[in-house]
C-alpha cells in the first residue's frame, strides 16, 4: 500500500507539473504573440502617418492627367498648323513632364523615409528586450521575443485609393482596355505602373495598394492574416537593416518574431519559435469623396 501511494503521489506530482510546464509554455507563446501583433500595428500605423500614401496616389493621377491633357492640347495644337504657339504649347507638355519627374523622385523619397522609420522602430524595440522573461520555471526559460524579421508590402486584392475619372473619355477607355481600372469601383489596381498610351508612356505612374476613403470614410489600421500578406521587400533580416526597398509606396507590413525556449540547463534542449503577425495600415483619407483629416507637415518627410 505505501508504495502504491507513493507511486499515485509520484504520478501526481508528475501530471502537474507537466501542467505547469505546459500551461506556462503556452502563456510565453500568447505574451510574444500579443506583442508580435502590437508592434505590427504599430508598424503599419507609421506608414499611412499624415495620409501620405493616399496623397501620394492622389498626387500622381492628378500628374497623369495634366500629362495626358498637355500632350492632347499640344497634338490638337500641331494638328491645326498653329506653329505661332509651338513654343508655348510645348512648354506646357514639357513642364508636365518636369512635374511628373519631381512627383517621382518624391514617391521613392517616401519610400526610403517609411523604411528608415521602420527599422528604427524595429532597432529600438530589439534593444530595449530584456534578456528573459519572468514567469519562466526553473527547468523552462523562455528568452524575451526579438524581431527576426520584417517585410514590407500590401494586402493581395486591395486596389489603389484613387479612381479613374470620366472627364477624359479616350484615357478612361485606354485605362479599360489595359486592365488598369475596375470597371465596377472604377478605382485604379493597386502596384501597377499606369503608364500613359501616348509618347509620354515612357514615364512611371505606379499606384500603390490602398484602401479607398469610401464617403468620407477611412478604413483603420488593423491586424490581418499573415496569408493575406503580399510581401515585396524584406528590409529587416536576422534582426539587421538591409538595403532593400519596396519598388512601391508599401502598405502593409510583417513582423516574425523569434522566441527562444530551453527545456533544463543544457543548451541543446533550446528550441526557437517563429511567430507571424501582419498589419495593414489605415487607408487614404481623401479622394472618393472623402476629406483630408490630417495635414501635419512634420509626417510628409
Amino acid at each position: 500500500m505505501l508504495v502504491l501511494v507513493c507511486l499515485t503521489i509520484g504520478v501526481i506530482i508528475a501530471v502537474i507539473m507537466l501542467g505547469l510546464t505546459f500551461n506556462s509554455f503556452l502563456f510565453g507563446r500568447s505574451h510574444a504573440q500579443f506583442d508580435a501583433d502590437g508592434m505590427a500595428m504599430s508598424l503599419a500605423a507609421a506608414i499611412n502617418a499624415g495620409d501620405r500614401v493616399g496623397q501620394m496616389n492622389e498626387l500622381l493621377e492628378s500628374s497623369r492627367e495634366l500629362v495626358y491633357e498637355s500632350r492632347a492640347n499640344a497634338d490638337d495644337c500641331s494638328g491645326q498648323g498653329l506653329r505661332a504657339f509651338k513654343g508655348l504649347y510645348s512648354q506646357l507638355a514639357d513642364e508636365a513632364r518636369q512635374g511628373q519627374a519631381m512627383l517621382e523622385q518624391e514617391r521613392r523619397n517616401q519610400i526610403q523615409v517609411i523604411c528608415q522609420e521602420i527599422r528604427s522602430n524595429v532597432l529600438k524595440a530589439n534593444a530595449s528586450g530584456s534578456a528573459s522573461r519572468p514567469f519562466g520555471l526553473p527547468w523552462l526559460i523562455t528568452s524575451d521575443p526579438r524581431i527576426e524579421q520584417v517585410d514590407l508590402g500590401s494586402i493581395k486584392n486591395v486596389a489603389s485609393s484613387v479612381s479613374s475619372l470620366d472627364g477624359l473619355d479616350d484615357l478612361a477607355r485606354s485605362d479599360l482596355d489595359n486592365h488598369f481600372v475596375n470597371p465596377l469601383s472604377k478605382l485604379f489596381d493597386g502596384n501597377i505602373d499606369a503608364r500613359l498610351p501616348t509618347v509620354d508612356r515612357d514615364l512611371d505612374f505606379k499606384f500603390c495598394s490602398l484602401p479607398a476613403c469610401v464617403q468620407g470614410t477611412a478604413a483603420p489600421a488593423r491586424n490581418v492574416s499573415a496569408q493575406a500578406f503580399l510581401g515585396s521587400a524584406c528590409i529587416i533580416a536576422g534582426g539587421a537593416p538591409t538595403h532593400t526597398l519596396p519598388d512601391f509606396v508599401p502598405s502593409a507590413v510583417l513582423v516574425t518574431y523569434t522566441l527562444d525556449t530551453q527545456f533544463g540547463r543544457d543548451s541543446k534542449n533550446q528550441t526557437a519559435l517563429s511567430l507571424l503577425s501582419a498589419a495593414t495600415a489605415h487607408g487614404a483619407t481623401v479622394g472618393s469623396g472623402g476629406e483630408l483629416v490630417d495635414d501635419d507637415p512634420s509626417s510628409q518627410r
